[in-house]
């Protein structure tokens, strides 16, 4: 089956796909950055067991369960240290 599209047919079609790219795109921008202990203590200049014992002071995302991992906004770590 051969299917012929005019070079307008084939600008439209790649304008969409290039407008819905964009939009998909731009909402993984709008996410912030995490980062893990480790890269946060690193990112201070401060060991990980001292990152812990201050991690309530900055934005994070907690793992689910007791061990659940966390996750720091990295941002905000520069901002507020």
């Amino acid at each position: 089956m051969d299917l012929e599209l005019s070079e307008r047919t084939i600008d439209a079609i790649a304008f969409k796909v290039a407008k819905i790219l964009k939009r998909e795109l731009k909402k993984d921008d709008d996410a912030p950055e995490m980062v893990t202990t480790e890269e946060a203590a690193r990112i201070l200049h401060i060991s990980k067991d001292y990152m812990r014992q201050i991690g309530h002071r900055f934005p994070r995302v907690k793992g689910e369960g007791r061990n659940g991992r966390v996750l720091y906004v990295r941002s905000a770590l520069l901002q507020n240290y």
